[in-house]
């Protein structure tokens, strides 16, 4: 275990309509994909706080249930454990890339570890073709370029338990102080030109 210990804390951003999570005063989304402007073709698409107004409610609580306990499934798609960091910024889709890190407790830490691309094991293993190899087909999925932020993401991540727990109920505390709108926030107008045109 590394002796140096991470803060983390909640801020609710109201131009994004996103609940942010920081890590030593930077937001998690800045770190993965720095300079992505929302809903920007250019930005890597998983560019998104898993709370956001653009996702469902029901969603968003899921993931957050997964930042508080390792043994809950964040996703159905995910494996317990696992956390998404960020999520497509249009559809928060697991098939359109979901930087991901493996949660667990220890003592009175709380680690992230090991930031990974997040598939769908079950879809994924389900487009092999006979004879694939399966551990060169999953990296295979993974961006491998200088925008790949497993590049640079820290490989662990190592937080006080109380303030970890503290961070999560100030996430619920924001959610609930900026209620989700009974539909997800609106495409941006790119999309509803592209819709009009069908």
């Amino acid at each position: 275990m590394t002796s140096s210990v991470n803060r983390i804390a909640a801020v609710w951003s109201e131009p994004d309509r996103v609940v942010h999570l920081l890590v030593d005063g930077v937001a998690l989304v800045d770190t993965i994909a720095p300079g992505r402007e929302p809903w920007s073709n250019s930005a890597p698409k998983a560019a998104e706080s898993p709370f956001s107004h653009k996702h469902v409610e029901t969603f968003a609580r899921q993931w957050l249930a997964g930042y508080r306990d390792a043994s809950v499934r964040a996703n159905d798609e995910l494996e317990p454990g696992e956390l998404e960091l960020s999520v497509c910024s249009f559809c928060a889709d697991l098939q359109c890339g979901s930087f991901a890190v493996w949660m667990r407790r220890e003592g009175s830490v709380v680690l992230w570890e090991r930031p990974h691309w997040a598939i769908n094991m079950t879809r994924w293993r389900d487009e092999l073709e006979p004879g694939d190899d399966p551990e060169e087909c999953k990296e295979a999925h993974s961006p491998a370029d200088d925008l790949d932020p497993v590049g640079w993401f820290p490989a662990t991540l190592t937080f006080d338990a109380a303030e970890y727990d503290a961070a999560m109920e100030e996430v619920e505390g924001l959610m609930l102080a900026h209620p989700w709108p009974e539909h997800p926030i609106e495409p941006p107008s790119v999309w509803k030109r592209w819709f009009k045109r069908r």
